[in-house]
């Protein structure tokens, strides 16, 4: 027995020794890939914006220590929180041109001491969202949530959500995350397997890319099918209404939804059920297409491409949302969702290539 113990503290003394050495030694610097942003690598919900600021895509961009898009709060303010994609975290423009500045602009004019933060991510879907309110927003204790997941949700993809989820929450790869601490460990891994630090970068990796929405007749693997994305937007609205917090649902727009389509595009499906969804829950739901036609607004003074909205247009988006939330006051609507259990949907996604067979998140697993 007392062999081993010595063994085993010679052991200990002489990895302490080589993880000291190691961190003696500079890592050598890698060529990555420029995306234009500052995504990384997060051992939950795949990626997550990298604090400080950047110019991306020719914009100033402040992320904040929790890898949020920096939003000046107030004492003692009530906090509305956004959830979404690129559509919704700004992408392009400057920190002042962004729905949730222009939101928080346009409540304080009625003298409302409401902060609105933006939990919306680039590449965000629903499941991404969820884990994000699980390990953040809800800590945050926000009064009411504005929920725009759509896109991401229902494109087509080289990668599946829940696939790579389950994958990373695998103990051979939380094991990974551990040893990754160590500079012992990344040396080896750099000696031995410099396959890996290749900067090319595979294309089967969800790394690879976070692609936009861009083709309205294409089809192929969802990123998170159909039932998946009702039973995971539920999940989210049922834990806001446990809460008691209000919510708001956003249907984000392109420039193909800004014509009155008389053909059916790639993303019915979804923009039928997130309405079905509102619906059950007896929310609100804004049609931003909608609302950008009623405001005047012709497609290049509302994206700065096809599908990503300007500063004017989530001027006018605010607009809306403040004026809904007036009405909501003034008639004394709750906005917190009126059903215990999620919605019973029938949509068939034909555009759909691969059956929908993966789990679901199990509401019961929330904290």
């Amino acid at each position: 027995m007392k062999r081993i113990l010595f063994s085993v503290l010679v052991l200990i003394v002489c990895l302490s020794g080589l993880e000291l050495i190691a961190r003696c030694f500079s890592f050598p610097t890698l060529d990555s890939p420029s995306v234009g942003m500052q995504l990384q690598a997060h051992p939950t919900r795949i990626w997550s914006m990298r604090p400080g600021s950047q110019e991306q895509f020719g914009a100033m961009v402040t992320v904040d220590e929790l890898g949020m898009r920096q939003t000046k709060t107030t004492p003692n303010s009530k906090k509305w929180l956004i959830l979404g994609d690129s559509s919704f975290f700004g992408h392009g423009l400057d920190d002042n041109e962004t729905l949730h500045h222009h939101l928080e602009e346009t409540l304080r004019t009625d003298k409302s001491n409401i902060d609105v933060l933006c939990g919306a991510t680039p590449g965000y879907s629903t499941l991404q969202s969820l884990d994000f309110m699980n390990e953040i927003g809800w800590d945050l204790q926000p009064s009411v949530l504005v929920i725009g997941n759509l896109w991401s949700d229902n494109n087509f993809d080289h990668f599946q959500d829940a696939e790579w989820i389950s994958e990373l929450h695998k103990p051979q790869h939380r094991l990974l995350r551990m040893m990754g601490q160590s500079h012992l460990f990344i040396q080896l891994t750099r000696l031995l397997r410099p396959d890996l630090l290749n900067s090319s970068v595979n294309e089967a990796s969800p790394h690879a890319k976070i692609s936009w929405v861009r083709d309205p007749y294409s089809s192929g693997r969802r990123r998170v099918p159909l039932e998946i994305y009702i039973n995971t937007l539920s999940t989210i609205i049922l834990e806001a209404r446990d809460r008691n917090i209000a919510v708001l649902l956003i249907q984000p727009a392109n420039k193909y939804r800004m014509d009155i389509a008389t053909v059916e595009y790639t993303w019915d499906p979804y923009f039928k059920t997130q309405r079905a969804i509102a619906t059950h829950f007896d929310i609100p739901i804004l049609d931003v297409a909608t609302t950008l036609r009623a405001f005047g607004l012709n497609k290049s003074q509302s994206f700065l491409d096809d599908m990503h909205p300007t500063g004017e247009a989530n001027f006018w988006i605010a607009q809306h949302i403040a004026d809904i939330w007036k009405r909501r006051q003034e008639n004394g609507d709750a906005w917190i969702p009126n059903q215990d259990e999620a919605p019973t949907i029938s949509l068939k996604d034909k555009w759909s290539t691969m059956s929908e067979s993966l789990s679901k998140p199990n509401r019961d697993t929330l904290p």
